[in-house]
């Protein structure tokens, strides 16, 4: 029920020119569903990955599902990891 919703509100906030946000910590929260994994992708033009390391042993799985390259791949793998520890921030 919950996977027709979720298509359902994508395709409606596309058809009046809006962009609906998904927002989750865990990767299987979208990556379990087919429905709400194609939905998602497939109706999404801005995909906004943060630092990912902890799924660093999934993520060829994300970058296929993305079409990432592996340039990119390692672009995203490598958010944070060059910070300097004096300084207290974070790359998004």
């Amino acid at each position: 029920m919950i996977r027709r919703w979720v298509l359902s509100l994508h395709k409606t906030v596309r058809k009046y020119f809006g962009e609906a946000v998904v927002v989750t910590q865990e990767l299987d929260d979208i990556v379990s569903s087919p429905i709400i994994k194609d939905t998602i992708i497939n109706n999404a033009d801005c995909k906004i990955l943060l630092d990912q390391r902890k799924y660093i042993n999934k993520f060829d799985s994300v970058q296929s599902l993305l079409g990432l390259t592996d340039k990119e791949k390692g672009q995203i793998l490598s958010i944070n990891q060059s910070n300097d520890p004096a300084r207290k921030y974070k790359e998004v």
